[in-house]
């Protein structure tokens, strides 16, 4: 009895078609010449996947695996299954350099010249994540004659990091009122890109003058009269209330002072009245003295009347 199986006929004498058998298809092999055939199943043969596995034959002509599908191929070439390509390896990524961000921070209410003032210096390193850590350069600007001292005057950071540093700024003591710029730049060895520059304010104080007018209410009394004296006091143009003013008469005939203090109203006046004598000593010219006090600052004005 003859079984036969795993065969593909074409184009056979009678079309016979042994039971078993694929009969009457194209093969679709890569070349069916005489002088170059080549066996090599194309996409859509009928031979592909069609025959169980013989436990004999594990390898096809080129001696790859077979079956290299869920069955056997029919013929001398086992199809093996695609191979997909390596994908491309990923690009290195690039490093992009960017102008780091610098800002200077600090007090802004006007203070005494000679006063110490501390800024906060915040500086981040923009470059992009593929880029090596950089060591930036920092440096300071302070008018002519101050003093400006950094806690730090480099630092190293990785891209996307910030840091911290502090900036001392002391004016000169005669520092005339007004605002001055302060400034911080950085740099490193990258070049341009990785330079920037920030800047604050330092403002001096107006200094602090306390003035007086003192006056009596007439030049010339006569004796026995009443003498009303008044002392106005400011700062800086501006009336003060509840300053003590400390008035000295002297008279005309010697002997001991006459002192007194008195507070000034919300006018900013101080008002005093005295009574003059009668008799002939009263006669002659007084000289009087106010003396107003507001805080460390003083003020002393003078003024003279006579009595007649």
């Amino acid at each position: 009895a003859v079984t036969w199986a795993g065969n593909l006929l074409w184009k056979v004498k009678n079309n016979t078609c042994p039971t078993g058998s694929i009969c009457g298809q194209d093969p679709k092999l890569a070349n069916m010449t005489l002088a170059a055939f080549d066996a090599t199943p194309l996409t859509g043969s009928p031979v592909i996947d069609k025959v169980a596995q013989l436990v004999e034959v594990a390898t096809d002509f080129l001696v790859r695996p077979r079956p290299a599908g869920v069955k056997s191929d029919i013929g001398a070439y086992e199809i093996q299954p695609a191979i997909a390509p390596a994908p491309a390896p990923e690009p290195a990524p690039l490093c992009t350099r960017a102008a780091p961000t610098l800002a200077v921070t600090g007090p802004t209410t006007p203070v005494a010249a000679g006063t110490a003032n501390t800024y906060s210096v915040t500086l981040k390193n923009n470059d992009s994540a593929a880029c090596a850590n950089t060591a930036f350069a920092l440096a300071r600007t302070v008018p002519t004659g101050w003093t400006g001292t950094l806690s730090a005057t480099s630092v190293t950071l990785a891209p996307g990091a910030s840091s911290t540093a502090t900036l001392s700024v002391t004016s000169t003591t005669t520092a005339i009122a007004g605002s001055y710029g302060i400034g911080v730049g950085t740099s490193s060895v990258i070049g341009a890109t990785h330079t920037a520059n920030a800047a604050s304010t330092y403002a001096v104080e107006a200094i602090a003058a306390v003035a007086q007018v003192l006056s009596a209410s007439q030049a010339v009394y006569t004796r026995g009269s009443t003498i009303s004296l008044s002392s106005r006091v400011t700062k800086n143009g501006v009336a003060i209330a509840g300053v003590q003013v400390q008035f000295t008469l002297l008279k005309p005939s010697g002997g001991k002072p006459v002192v007194t203090t008195v507070t000034t109203d919300s006018a900013g006046y101080a008002k005093w009245s005295w009574a003059s004598g009668s008799g002939p000593n009263a006669v002659g010219t007084y000289e009087v003295t106010s003396v107003a006090t507001i805080d460390t600052l003083k003020s002393t004005a003078s003024t003279t009347f006579a009595v007649k």
